[in-house]
This record gives C-alpha cells, sequence and structure tokens, in this order.
C-alpha cells in the first residue's frame, strides 16, 4: 500500500461534508502541533471517527470566519531583549 504524501492529502477533492482534519492543516501550511493546540482552545471543532480525526466544512467556514473577524487575533508583546535594548537607550540618553 503506498503512502500518502502532504501534497497528495492537499490535493484529495473530499466527497461529503468531512475532510480529513491533518489535510486541512496541510493545507493552511500548519503543523500538527498547531492543529492539537486549535482544538484545545476551540478555535476549530473536529469529529473523531474510529480515532480518526475530521473537520466538518461547516467548522472550517465558521473558523475563516472568526479569523476573518480578528477574533483571534492578539497584540505583539515587545520581546525581553528589545525591552531591555529600549531601556539601556534611555539610561545612555540620560547620561548625556
Amino acid at each position: 500500500m503506498k503512502g500518502n504524501s502532504t501534497e497528495e492529502i492537499r490535493d484529495r477533492k473530499p466527497v461529503g461534508d468531512l475532510t480529513c482534519f491533518h489535510g486541512w492543516l496541510a493545507s493552511l501550511n500548519r503543523s500538527k502541533v498547531w492543529g492539537w493546540r486549535a482544538r484545545q482552545h476551540g478555535l476549530i471543532q473536529t469529529v473523531n471517527i474510529c480515532g480518526r480525526l475530521y473537520v466538518s466544512r461547516r467548522a472550517i467556514e465558521e473558523f475563516e470566519r472568526r479569523a476573518n473577524a480578528g477574533q483571534f487575533a492578539k497584540s505583539a508583546k515587545p520581546s525581553k531583549a528589545s525591552e531591555e535594548d529600549a531601556s539601556d537607550r534611555d539610561i545612555l540618553l540620560q547620561s548625556k
């Protein structure tokens, strides 16, 4: 039996309402870890059939609607290094 590559999974046309969850992740260029986190945080609803994960077209549409509305957006936090650089610059400016 031939194994399925990521490209083959991505190029498959789903027949019914459900599609392979990992194939959907591959089409988004997202890892299985990201998929696990998305499921845990309720970003996408999946269906478990005999130990395999599937996602419905409605769940995908709902995910895309929420993503387009900005519901998953977070503000960027400055890294510790940039905060330290900023404090070093402030110290240098104050000493002049």
